[in-house]
């Protein structure tokens, strides 16, 4: 089908079904991002910024499970996953650690402004998200 994007996600373990699919930001690969389809907003780690050379350029309020929080934001110029890209978009930047203890490094959270743009069909028994 064209226009079909395929992309492999690593399952974290059967008592955590969490997806962290395979990402490049500004064209920097390598990147392990942690699907969310229930995050309004994409985010990157703070470390991450600090990688990519950019800079926060403004705050928002953002409502989590803890509480409405003071977000520190950045504007990319690409968000790529699997061949799916975004362009110009702002994410926040927020500390993963808490995630990152599941698994190996986590670089950012595929959010739903990033996914709403797509048909998304995640395929648990093949690990296999696609974006149509």
């Amino acid at each position: 089908m064209a226009g079909v994007k395929r992309v492999k996600f690593a399952k974290i373990d059967k008592q955590a079904p969490l997806i962290v699919v395979p990402a490049k930001v500004n064209s920097l690969g390598r990147l392990r991002f942690l699907l969310d389809t229930g995050a309004t907003h994409s985010c990157v780690t703070p470390q991450l910024v600090e990688r990519l050379g950019v800079y926060s350029h403004g705050n928002a309020m953002a409502l989590g499970a803890g509480g409405t929080m003071n977000l520190e934001l950045v504007r990319i110029d690409s968000l790529e996953v699997g061949g799916a890209v975004v362009k110009r978009l702002t994410m926040a930047i927020v500390n993963v650690d808490h995630v990152s203890k599941l698994t190996r490094r986590i670089d950012g959270v595929l959010g739903n402004d990033f996914m709403k743009r797509f048909k998304v069909t995640i395929d648990y028994a093949k690990a296999t998200v696609t974006f149509a």
